[in-house]
């Protein structure tokens, strides 16, 4: 991981855990720090990740989520 802020990540004393009901939708930019605590229930957790950019965004090429060139990556004006 790149640190790239000094500002110090919340531990356990002053993390707010928010809990969200199934079917929420959750949405924040991308570039807010969040964390998901393991799951230590039984049930699976399931979840959808839509990830948007605008056209004018460069997709860096070290992105977890990558394309091939059948599938190109498109943007949004």
């Amino acid at each position: 991981m790149e640190k790239l802020d000094s500002t110090p990540w919340p531990d356990d004393s002053t993390a707010v855990p928010l809990e969200a009901k199934a079917g929420t939708l959750v949405c924040f930019h991308g570039l807010l720090p969040h964390y998901s605590a393991p799951n230590r229930s039984p049930v699976s957790r399931h979840a959808f990740t839509l990830h948007a950019t605008n056209a004018g965004s460069r997709y860096s090429p070290r992105n977890w989520i990558q394309r091939d060139a059948s599938l190109p990556v498109r943007g949004f004006d």
